[in-house]
């Protein structure tokens, strides 16, 4: 009884596993894909094989993205940039910096400067290294001038292409200058002078004097007088000028000789002494302090019937040289005498420059510590240009101190510039 029961449940449990599906050893049995740890490995047993294959796939593709890469640079063409902050003004005379930086610049066999200046000149100024990526080009002070002067930056590289970098040759950089440079100085003032550096003058001048008394303290009577024209002098010179026109404005040195004659008084003269006079030669500076202010000195070296002599003359003017001015002069020489002139010259007369002056004087003497009456000079210049040459006239009245008459005085002068 105890058998039958249980055989009857192993019937039953089988049963029940039937209906319940697939039995576990039927699963086992029936799986395509083996347990993991029981599969071959795909390449080789040693994994570091396979280590190094997967190393040289990815070098391999950094390669062919390397060499991607360099095709296309080598078909892209590098343009050199230049970066520049242009001046728009520059002190006139003095040398102007550009700055910049180049970039690409191991592709440029030159970059510069093209400089244009108002006469239509042309000047080329290089660029060079001054950092790292900075050029630096330096335009000469005597082309930085007044009335400016304009600019373009170009450059040519290795496969020699022409490039503009800054402005261009149609549509140049104007630089504007500040002040006057001395080059821009010097012109102006030689144009004011017809753009002569040298000149050469030639003059000569008469004085003659009027009557007077043979004794200085009469007063008037019978006393006897001197004849007209009697009492005269006489004077020539020739000068050379030369014009630096700075601070030293002009030097001038010349040679001159002066006469002079005595009053008479029925044929005899008032003094024993027959044309005192001098000979001399002479060296004269003119410094200009300004426009409008100048000064200069003069020194005289000579000889008379007395001997050697020397002298001194110094001069200062007010307003422009080459214009309207007025000036003062003080000059003496031993043995002969001493004048001081008071003048002023104007040229608002195109080619017709005029001067009224007076001049006191009481040369020449007559004798070493001689008395010498002063005499007073009104004279009027006037002259006129003939291109390069210039001529002169003199004309003027004459007196000496307690004349009874006036005289008169008449000169002539010659210039020629160069």
């Amino acid at each position: 009884m105890t058998i039958l029961t249980s055989i009857d449940r192993l019937k039953l449990v089988f049963l029940l596993m039937v209906l319940a599906g697939t039995p576990a050893w039927a699963q086992s049995s029936s799986d395509p894909s083996p347990p993991q740890d029981t599969a071959e490995p795909i390449t080789s047993d040693d994994p570091s094989e396979e280590s190094d294959t997967e190393e040289d796939d990815d070098n391999e593709g950094k390669e062919e993205a390397a060499s991607d890469d360099a095709k296309d640079n080598a078909s892209e063409v590098i343009v050199p940039k230049f970066l520049h902050v242009p001046p728009i003004s520059a002190q006139a005379g003095e040398p102007l910096v550009l700055k910049g930086v180049l970039v690409g610049h191991w592709r440029v066999e030159r970059i510069f400067a093209e400089v244009h200046s108002g006469d239509g000149s042309k000047l080329e100024v290089n660029f060079v290294r001054a950092r790292e990526k900075g050029v630096i080009a330096t335009i000469p002070g005597e082309w930085v001038e007044r009335g400016g002067f304009a600019y373009t930056v170009r450059s040519i590289d290795k496969n020699n292409v022409t490039r503009d970098h800054f402005a261009s040759q149609e549509n140049l950089h104007s630089v504007s200058m500040v002040g006057f440079s001395k080059a821009a100085s010097e012109r102006r003032q030689l144009k004011r002078f017809n753009n002569h550096r040298s000149r050469f003058t030639l003059r000569g001048n008469y004085t003659a004097y009027g009557r007077r008394f043979q004794d200085p303290d009469s007063l008037g009577g019978d006393f006897p007088k001197t004849d007209a024209g009697s009492d005269n002098l006489w004077l020539s010179q020739l000068e050379y000028l030369y014009r630096p026109l700075n601070f030293l404005h002009d030097f001038r040195f010349g040679i001159g000789v002066m006469r002079g004659a005595w009053p008479k008084v029925g044929g005899a003269p008032i003094h024993a002494e027959d044309a005192p006079g001098v000979n001399y030669g002479y060296g004269e500076i003119n410094l200009e302090f300004h426009r409008w202010f100048s000064a200069g000195g003069r020194l005289i070296l000579g000889a008379n019937a007395i001997g050697f002599t020397m002298g001194a003359a110094g001069i200062a003017r007010i307003g422009d040289l080459a214009g309207t001015h007025a000036s003062a002069e003080i000059e003496t020489i031993g043995n002969v005498g001493s004048r001081t002139d008071l003048r002023f010259t104007w040229t608002t007369v195109p080619k017709i420059p005029m001067a009224l002056g007076i001049e006191f004087t009481n040369w020449p003497l007559p004798s070493a510590g001689a008395y010498a009456p002063e005499a007073a000079n009104l004279y009027y210049d006037i002259a006129y240009e003939l291109g390069a040459a210039t001529v002169g006239l003199r004309l003027g009245n004459s007196k000496r101190v307690q004349s009874l008459d006036g005289g008169y005085q008449g000169g002539l002068s010659l210039s020629y510039g160069l």
